[in-house]
């Protein structure tokens, strides 16, 4: 699956039992005012080449982006690497940034082996509200999740063996208040 912008309408990735290995980072968004959404089914896996990741919405700027990734507990949604011998760090993971809103949903899903940029996380929220649950986020070379003037809903997910903080609050969380109930942090 080659990456590359998607600036119109909705794009729906549909599970049809292999991975899709991502050869370029996918960004949602990157130049439109209008809503622009992707749509993973249940049970997809993207496996991500190094240096690449999925980033929704623009730092800086007002165009919205959604990712709606809805799983299930039988068919969860997944975001690995596509190396054949997995290691934190060896993708850069997802990355919200301005553009997201309330809609983006991550709900059962499994993030992992994350981290591989500058973000140094699974998954990296700035100024976003988006809602993770019932997800796994483990193995970053650095933080499982980051916050930046970011208001999620973190709830009943699984934050494991991540190389730092499991959960980073950073600049401004403290004006714009993650909700964080109900997850479960061990050896980050």
């Amino acid at each position: 699956l080659v990456g590359g912008s998607l600036n119109s309408g909705t794009v729906t990735i549909p599970h049809d039992g292999l991975p899709y290995v991502v050869t370029s980072t996918i960004t949602v968004n990157s130049g439109v005012t209008t809503t622009i959404t992707l749509t993973l089914q249940p049970g997809v896996t993207l496996k991500f080449a190094a240096t690449t990741g999925l980033a929704v919405g623009i730092a800086g700027t007002s165009w919205p982006g959604v990712l709606l990734a809805q799983g299930t507990a039988a068919a969860p949604i997944t975001f690995t690497t596509s190396s054949a011998t997995p290691t934190p760090g060896a993708w850069n993971g997802l990355n919200f940034s301005s553009g997201p809103t309330a809609a983006t949903l991550c709900d059962y899903c499994v993030i992992e082996y994350g981290g591989g940029d500058s973000n140094d996380a699974n998954l990296r929220l700035a100024a976003s509200t988006p809602t993770i649950t019932h997800s796994t986020i483990r193995f970053s070379d650095g933080r499982g999740i980051t916050t930046i003037s970011s208001a999620p809903l973190l709830e009943d997910n699984a934050i494991t063996d991540n190389a730092s903080y499991g959960l980073y609050l950073g600049s401004g969380s403290s004006s714009d208040r993650p909700i964080v109930q109900g997850n479960t942090f061990s050896a980050n």
